[in-house]
């Protein structure tokens, strides 16, 4: 896992570089979001919807670009309980999902307001706890770290030393994870849907 920080890290201080030139005012500004998250595929049968929270950096470099750093937290609580016969047991898995990501966003339009896309890469800390109901309550708690890919996109607002933005990411984590010891999901996958403010801080 620290590798793949040092490599993050790295990539953050050198993207900024290839487009310092260009840049007619650059500014950083900090940022705090809300949303809410929703779980794709087989991860969606096990766990239901949930809220997410987060806040991070961003360097607007020029009128079409800017790079950042954030870290988000979610919570995603159960949906379904298993029940395993043999052992008369009741058994279910809540996630905690704590992301760490490094991206670029393009800005399509030069004005107050624009849509823009965003790539990027993110740092997973998943943690599973799993709890066993048979005569006691039993607890057990795993965690897996991934290195993936992050697409998004959204809508950005500019007002002076504020901005508003919405924007959507998709999530999709190389994870091998028992559920409640009754069966494996390959692939974690979910959506991130929030909306933020951010306030410059610095122009430079």
């Amino acid at each position: 896992m620290k590798k793949y920080l040092i490599s993050l890290f790295l990539l953050a201080l050198i993207f900024p570089s290839g487009y310092a030139n260009t840049a007619k005012e650059r500014e950083m500004s900090l940022f705090l979001t809300l949303g809410q998250s929703e779980p794709l595929g087989d991860f969606k049968d096990d766990v239901k919807s949930g809220f997410n929270w987060g806040g991070g950096i961003e360097f607007r470099l020029s009128p079409d670009w800017s790079v950042g750093t954030s870290i988000s937290k979610v919570d995603l609580k159960h949906k379904k309980i298993f029940y395993d016969a043999w052992s008369f047991s009741y058994t279910y898995t809540d996630w905690g999902i704590t992301r760490l990501s490094f991206w670029g966003k393009y800005f399509f339009i030069k004005k107050s307001f624009s849509p823009f896309l965003k790539f990027g890469l993110g740092v997973y800390f998943m943690e599973h706890r799993t709890t066993s109901i048979y005569k006691e309550e039993l607890h057990y708690r795993g965690q897996e770290d991934a290195l993936s890919i992050v697409p998004g996109a959204g809508f950005e607002y500019r007002k002076k030393r504020f901005r508003f933005f919405l924007e959507a990411d998709y999530n999709i984590v190389p994870t091998e994870a028992s559920h409640g010891d009754v069966r494996r999901i390959r692939g974690t996958q979910f959506f991130d849907f929030r909306s933020g403010v951010g306030l410059s801080i610095l122009r430079f």
